[in-house]
């Protein structure tokens, strides 16, 4: 056993070295800027008397005792610092049954840790261990292989055990708390996961869904336009790129793969829809709906009608805002299926998202555009083409065979619907611009601004997005609409709105058009089914 008296004047060091300022500054470089320390109050003091009394064998005695529980561990692990300590940290605590525990357990730790064997030395009445629910206290308790963690991967666990809490028969340690086995996540490259949840590991070459003791796992590839990336500290097969179709004025189309052309059936056709590709790829269908504007020649995007079997929306012309949801009259935004499919109002806009990345913008009259993410290559179908990259191939049937003219192809995309006057090509003669009115309206004062080569609001814009199609399209509308300003304006707006989303920055067109802000956003219906 220690010597009390020693413990009155000191708590435990090392021999050889004296007072804290002695042991700290040879330690202190002989260059150090900080100034020398001043004269440190002395060490607490513990008085002899009770020195003597917390040395006994009841108290810290018991490290020492070579009859006790303990006895086996003194030639591995000396208890004479551990019996210091205790007997100076009781004395200044009071002694406190949790400072002598805490003291007894550190040396039963450290004697464990170097392969001791010791002797139960716990009771209900001393130092008795409270553990959590499901578990019980052991004295070489195993805390490694009774885990979550041991049941996805072999254990590495340590030759030693150490007392604590294990967890009862049917339970095992999460990491938290112990639970029922059939409770357990999965432990994979040393992150868990709970239950059920589905990661992708190995740079997405694996999908892995933790089941209850086990994790099965299977081979899985991104999609062909798609790249492994790390997220939250797991794969995720994040798209390469996105493309967008979009319809505008009489209808002029701009596909997926960039191919331009004009069709003007009246009828509601399929504008985009998934059409095969791999099972993993949501489901969906666009489709519009056009109309004759006084001209029966030519017709505009009246009607969009986005398919997910979750949400019809038909908002009134006087009310572009206020659309019926299922019949009834409600205002945006709207959400459906928990979230999966939201509509929601932008500028001048009614903006429908999914969670699958697909993003459909209808401005109430005029334009409509589709977006939609890479995972989607070569999956779609359509009048706005199958998202290969490749515009050559976008007038394609439904089976897949290339069609000769636009009408016969555009008319191949409809779907069934109420209107049994609705036609695929224009009755009669097909309108034409007389060359007069088209050197008239292709000037500055209509759609010259959108003539490529042109300088003006749009010409930062023009290397970008190209204004071909959008100047040929405004003077025929324009051409066809007797030079009208409700005409011109959207036509014009229709370039700015693909500038913008390209990032382009653009001048102030509408001064020069005299078009007043609103004219471009008009007031018809949407649906959305």
């Amino acid at each position: 056993m220690g010597k009390p008296e020693d413990i009155s004047r000191k708590p435990h060091r090392p021999a050889g070295r004296g007072p804290p300022r002695a042991f700290g500054d040879p330690c202190r470089p002989p260059a150090a800027p900080c100034p020398a320390p001043r004269d440190c109050p002395s060490p607490p003091q513990c008085r002899p008397e009770l020195a003597e009394t917390y040395g006994q064998e009841r108290f810290c005695g018991f490290l020492t005792s070579p009859q006790g529980p303990l006895a086996a561990c003194h030639a591995l692990v000396s208890p004479s610092g551990y019996f210091d300590d205790c007997v100076f940290d009781l004395c200044l605590g009071g002694g406190n049954q949790d400072i002598l525990c805490n003291s007894i357990h550190a040396y039963v730790a450290a004697c464990q840790a170097a392969g001791g064997t010791v002797q139960p030395w716990r009771s209900d009445k001393f130092c008795p261990l409270e553990c959590p629910p499901n578990s019980h206290y052991e004295l070489c308790a195993d805390t490694c292989s009774l885990g979550c963690s041991a049941l996805s991967a072999p254990p590495n666990c340590p030759g030693t055990c150490s007392e604590g809490c294990q967890c009862d028969v049917g339970f095992v340690s999460d990491g938290r708390a112990c639970i029922p086995l059939q409770d357990c996540g999965c432990y994979v490259d040393g992150r868990y996961y709970e239950p059920n949840q589905p990661v992708l590991l190995h740079n997405c070459s694996q999908e892995c869904t933790c089941r209850p003791g086990q994790d099965p796992c299977q081979a899985v590839t991104c999609l062909e336009q798609e790249t492994c990336q790390v997220q939250n500290g797991q794969g995720v097969c994040v798209p390469n790129y996105q493309a967008t179709c979009w319809l505008w004025g009489d209808p002029h189309y701009h596909s997926f793969d960039g191919r331009d052309f004009d069709f003007q059936g009246t009828c509601s056709y399929v504008l985009a829809a998934l059409c095969g590709g791999p099972s993993s790829l949501p489901a969906f269908t666009v489709t519009t709906k056009n109309e004759n504007r006084g001209n029966p020649s030519v017709s505009y995007v009246r009607i969009v009608t986005e398919a997910l079997g979750h949400l019809s929306l038909t908002p009134p012309p006087a009310v572009p805002f206020a659309p019926q949801v299922n019949g009834v009259l409600t205002t945006l935004p709207v959400s459906e299926a928990g979230g999966r499919l939201v509509v929601s109002q932008g500028p001048g806009l009614a903006v429908l998202e999914t969670d699958f990345g697909l993003r459909v913008t209808y401005d109430w009259n005029w334009r409509v555009e589709v977006t939609l993410p890479s995972s989607y290559h070569g999956a779609v179908c359509g009048l706005c083409g199958n998202m290969d990259k490749d515009p050559t191939n976008d007038m394609a049937f439904p089976n897949g065979t290339l069609a000769s003219s636009i009408p016969s192809w555009g008319g191949s995309w409809r779907v069934p619907e109420w209107d049994p006057f609705c036609w695929d090509e224009c009755h009669g003669n097909c309108p034409t611009c007389e060359e007069d009115k088209k050197e008239q309206y292709g000037g500055p004062d209509f759609c010259g601004p959108l003539a490529p080569g042109a300088g003006g609001p749009f010409s930062a814009c023009h290397a970008h997005i190209k204004p071909d199609p959008f100047f040929t399209g405004c003077v025929l509308d324009v051409c066809l609409g007797g030079g009208s300003q409700d005409i011109l304006c959207p036509a014009l707006a229709s370039y700015a709105a693909a500038c913008q989303a390209a990032g382009i920055a653009i001048g102030d067109w509408r001064t020069q058009a005299k078009c007043r802000e609103g004219i471009g956003v008009g007031g018809h219906s949407m649906s959305l089914l």
